[in-house]
């Protein structure tokens, strides 16, 4: 498990330390590996690939406050991600809310050294990925028409990636 492994983030963050508003994913790491031993799968924590289709590595990490697992080969990973947005079944649990409370209580932070501070409420919350993926995942049409629409819009860097991506108004 290197999701709160000390020697793990001291090798991929260097000092940095890790908000103590992620603790409650420890218990998720857990079920994790107890599942991925049941099923005999492989894992990556906290990394993007594209695995050849017959490997069976899923990646985990954590990501607003929760823990994400997808599989590591991008074909499987896509169509995971349409599978699940054209199900047609009703959601009941209220995501946003629980996104929008982590942004207004100061706990929105991955990391100890970034300090809380306010954010005004704004149209639309843009979250890119690392940089050197944001051209693969993301329709740059799509950000622009939201930069020059007039609307107020936010854009978060990811925290450990500068400059930043985008321009907001």
């Amino acid at each position: 498990m290197e999701m709160f492994n000390k020697a793990s983030i001291k090798e991929r963050i260097g000092d940095m330390r890790k908000s103590k508003t992620l603790s409650h994913l420890k218990e998720c790491e857990k079920h994790f590996f107890k599942l991925k031993k049941k099923y005999k799968i492989e894992s990556a924590y906290d990394v993007v690939a594209n695995e050849l289709p017959y490997f069976k590595t899923i990646q985990y990490t954590e990501w607003a406050h929760c823990f994400s697992m997808n599989p590591l080969q991008q074909m499987l990973r896509c169509k995971q991600i349409e599978e699940a947005y054209e199900d047609n079944c009703e959601i009941k649990t209220d995501f946003m809310s629980y996104f929008v409370e982590k942004a207004t209580n100061g706990t929105s932070n991955k990391y100890d050294h970034i300090k809380d501070h306010n954010i005004e409420p704004k149209d639309h919350l843009i979250i890119p990925l690392g940089s050197n993926k944001i051209k693969q995942t993301i329709c740059a049409n799509k950000l622009c028409y939201l930069r020059d629409s007039g609307r107020v819009i936010f854009g978060l860097n990811h925290t450990l990636l500068l400059p930043m991506l985008l321009l907001v108004n």
